[in-house]
């Protein structure tokens, strides 16, 4: 069943679609592929209590991990997101008590992660550097988000920044390392 999953994911990624999506599922695990130059790497869609881990995404035209609408209780750990288009990582749309855990976000063409309009998220231990924009953004009303003992740095914009149309509040930012970021630290 794994070989399975692999080659499907293989397809799609020939194919210009998404490398992997799933929408509305619970427990869905992804661990130790490698997915390049697709639109998005992975994209889930509403799921839950699932995991992505020890995986690659390479090159892709939009997102490498994109977690949308309502995707809660997840783990994002241990994986590669580079030179990807758009955002490494995107959290939106109400996207919640997800787990993003020693991640390496690197030479993407935007932003290394995103949190949008999604809260009570914990981003701790991740690497993330020389993206083009900002290394970090939370915005449009992400509360509670906890962004800890990550290292932000050589990115083209600020390192952590925070901007919104509803101002985020009880957001926790604290013990990171951000440094030689283009724009502010923080």
């Amino acid at each position: 069943r794994e070989r399975e999953s692999r080659e499907l994911a293989v397809l799609a990624a020939v194919a210009g679609a998404d490398g992997i999506t799933a929408q509305y599922r619970i427990g869905v695990i992804v661990r130790d592929l490698r997915v390049t130059d697709a639109y998005n790497g992975i994209l889930l869609n509403g799921d839950s209590y699932g995991e992505i881990a020890g995986c690659r995404f390479d090159g892709h035209g939009n997102y490498g991990i994109s977690l949308d609408s309502g995707a809660g209780g997840n783990l994002i750990f241990d994986n590669v997101l580079d030179r990807n288009v758009l955002d490494g990582l995107k959290l939106a749309n109400l996207s919640a008590n997800n787990t993003i855990d020693s991640n390496t976000i690197v030479n993407g063409q935007g932003l290394g992660m995103s949190f949008s309009a999604s809260d009570s998220n914990s981003v701790w231990n991740n690497y993330v550097q020389n993206n083009a924009s900002h290394g970090c953004v939370i915005d449009n009303g992400s509360d509670s988000l906890y962004v800890y003992d990550n290292r932000i740095d050589a990115n083209g914009g600020d390192g952590i920044s925070i901007t919104s149309l509803g101002a985020p509040t009880a957001n926790g930012i604290d013990s990171n390392t951000v440094t030689g970021n283009g724009n502010d630290g923080i």
